[in-house]
């Protein structure tokens, strides 16, 4: 399979790199160190019968707080790069990562110069 160097990428490649996926283990690891931190100490004081939480009930609003610490994540790194990018200071994620594209296409807006004001 070749690739096609002239293709651009689709959007789901683009909002993909935008989120940064690989941040997402910040948010979600302390999310799951909590989970198992609360099997391991809410648990053990009795057996099965007289546990005080319901394993899989816990189990499920650890999977809810991941996903939405994730989504938080992905949110905050969208508006990180929209900022730097409204401020100048970063130029398009997408021609930074795939480099055949040049800057002035249509499909990135070229960065505008920083500039210094006394404000």
């Amino acid at each position: 399979m070749v690739a096609d160097k002239d293709k651009p990428p689709s959007r789901l490649q683009i909002w993909t790199l935008a989120s940064r996926p690989h941040t997402l283990t910040a948010s979600i690891s302390p999310v799951f160190a909590g989970y198992a931190l609360t099997l391991h100490y809410c648990t053990r004081l009795g057996d099965e019968d007289t546990s005080i939480v319901d394993k899989t009930r816990i189990g499920w609003i650890a999977l809810q707080f991941a996903l939405f610490a994730g989504l938080i994540q992905i949110g905050t790194n969208l508006h990180n790069d929209y900022a730097d990018f409204v401020k100048g200071e970063f130029p398009c994620m997408m021609c930074m990562t795939f480099s055949d594209i040049p800057v002035n296409s249509s499909l990135c807006m070229k960065s505008k110069e920083p500039t210094l004001t006394n404000e």
